[in-house]
């Protein structure tokens, strides 16, 4: 038993042995095949190394070749050129040494003139370039005044385009209170002026008032009277004309309800009362339009007046609204009222169907009298020749009239 125990021993110490061994190995074996590994690496990459290169090496020689292909085709196009030169110079003539040094003395010159363009153009140049000196400086002027100067200067253009301001403000205040004064100035001279002028007319018709004449006095006063008269006349034919334009609306409403109480007195209808008409021979549509007409024939007219209207005394504007009321007074009335006589002479040819009507004739007679006109030649005086009566129409007397 001892001795297996040794012997059990002693292969467990080889193995341990061994199995360091073997771990030693495999250290040394992970550093070669790393080292491997970077070997490979170097030689894949020197390998696509060399393919890049024999590639590159490809394209070179296909361009060196193409290059020498060009090549011989530029130098047998050169020798071509050339053969053709020998050719052209062989067929020229032959040139002689004047005419060389004549050619060089062409050259001398047009070298020279060259030069001297270009000492021109040198010349031109630092001309320039003094130009370009200059222009830089003012641009560096410039420059600093656009960022030192030009802020100084834009405050005190502010300060003088303030005080611009404020002198317009200043004389645009002194202007209107000038301009106030002046139009008040103006208006005093102007109502001095008025009254004196006033005055001086004053004294002027007092002077000649003292100085005229008893007749001149008269128809001074006599005019005056007569404005008056005018002003009054005018009111008063206003008044006149709108009254008769209410009378003249009343009467048109009076005749329209009379003409129809005739029709309802009748008691039939009226195309009965057209047909039944004597001595007419229309048909029914013509008798209707007929009838329906006012025909004024045969009618004495009334009232028709006329006055008499001194030329002295009155203007033609006065005469104008006197000629419209005698035209609206010198309507006819009777016509518009009663009718016509033919229109009754048919109500009594109705036969069976005839009613008595009521009928109304009217006079005329003068609306005021004679002695009424008196009144007027009272106004003047110291007068030889006979005047007709102003008007002597007023409206009270119209008024009476009508009402």
């Amino acid at each position: 038993m001892g001795k297996a125990e040794k012997k059990g021993k002693g292969k467990k110490k080889k193995e341990g042995k061994k199995s360091k061994s073997e771990d030693k190995l495999t250290f040394t074996e992970a550093l070669l095949a790393f080292q491997i590994q970077i070997k490979e690496s170097s030689i894949e990459s020197s390998l696509t190394e060399i393919k890049q290169i024999e590639e590159k090496n490809k394209r070179y020689k296909e361009r060196n070749e193409r290059l020498k292909a060009e090549q011989l085709g530029y130098i047998k196009n050169i020798l071509i050129e050339a053969k053709e030169q020998e050719r052209e110079l062989a067929k020229k003539e032959v040139v002689n040494g004047e005419q060389v040094d004549e050619a060089i003395k062409e050259k001398w010159e047009t070298i020279r003139n060259n030069e001297q363009l270009l000492e021109d153009l040198r010349s031109q140049i630092s001309d320039l370039d003094k130009k370009i000196m200059e222009k830089q400086t003012e641009k560096e002027y410039w420059l600093d005044y656009k960022n030192v100067g030009s802020k100084d200067h834009a405050k005190q253009i502010q300060l003088l385009e303030a005080e611009i301001c404020k002198i317009k403000e200043i004389f645009e205040e002194i202007k209107e209170h000038f301009s106030k004064t002046l139009e008040s100035m103006k208006n005093d001279i102007a109502r001095l002026a008025e009254k004196r002028m006033d005055a001086k007319k004053e004294r002027a018709s007092e002077f000649a008032i003292k100085n005229i004449d008893k007749k001149s006095r008269q128809e001074i006063k006599e005019n005056d009277w007569m404005n008056k008269e005018v002003a009054s006349y005018r009111k008063n034919v206003y008044d006149l004309e709108v009254s008769v334009q209410k009378l003249e609306e009343e009467n048109l409403e009076l005749i329209r309800y009379l003409f129809d109480c005739r029709l309802k007195d009748l008691n039939i209808p009226r195309n009965v009362f057209l047909t039944q008409a004597a001595g007419l021979e229309f048909p029914p549509e013509e008798l209707l339009e007929k009838n329906e007409e006012w025909i004024i024939e045969d009618e004495p007219a009334i009232m028709k007046t006329s006055f008499l209207v001194d030329e002295e005394y009155l203007s033609e504007e006065e005469e104008l609204p006197k000629s419209n009321l005698i035209e609206s007074l010198s309507q006819d009335l009777t016509d518009i009222l009663y009718g016509d006589g033919k229109d009754l002479q048919e109500y009594l040819r109705l036969g069976p169907l005839e009613l008595k009507l009521m009928s109304t004739v009217g006079h005329a007679i003068p609306i005021h009298k004679d002695g009424e006109d008196e009144f007027v030649k009272g106004h003047i005086e110291d007068t030889s020749e006979k005047i007709t009566p102003k008007w002597p129409i007023t409206y009270e007397l119209l008024k009476s009239t009508f009402s």
